[in-house]
């Protein structure tokens, strides 16, 4: 009977020589596995330093950071208003057309003025305000009905 099992046993032993996948052993396997992960790891650094050049020296990680933290207040923000550059040529562009015309001076002249009338009024409106409510208010004035 013992010999029935040393026969099994020597053919395992002799296909465990051959291999199990492919004729390869379970060591040479390994090695493989080992090799393509090691390729796999420099193919990762070669493609990283690549990065760090082209953002000239700059750590991609701490870009990535600082891009989120910029997303984030931009969120806070809220919408980003639309391009007003045009119109606010444009309104440079009506101004100045405005000032080299000879009735120009003369309007902004017109307009300095009434200003001036707003605020002197304004100032009459606050004294006479102010002298009213020294005097309590709400009586009726002296000399009236």
């Amino acid at each position: 009977m013992a010999s029935v099992h040393e026969g099994r046993i020597g053919e395992q032993h002799e296909a465990y020589r051959k291999g199990l996948v492919l004729g390869l052993t379970m060591a040479e396997i390994a090695i493989l596995i080992i090799f393509v992960l090691l390729l796999l790891l420099v193919f990762n650094q070669l493609q990283r330093a690549d990065l760090v050049d082209q953002l000239h020296g700059k750590d991609p990680v701490q870009l990535v950071r600082q891009a989120d933290a910029f997303e984030k207040i931009a969120g806070a923000l809220g919408p980003i208003p639309p391009d007003t550059s045009r119109d606010f040529d444009k309104l440079v562009r009506v101004a100045s057309e405005a000032l080299r015309r000879p009735t120009a001076a003369g309007r902004i002249g017109e307009a300095k003025g009434a200003l001036q009338d707003i605020r002197r009024a304004r100032d009459e409106i606050q004294r006479i305000a102010s002298a009213a409510g020294h005097r309590g208010g709400c009586g009726p004035t002296p000399g009236g009905a």
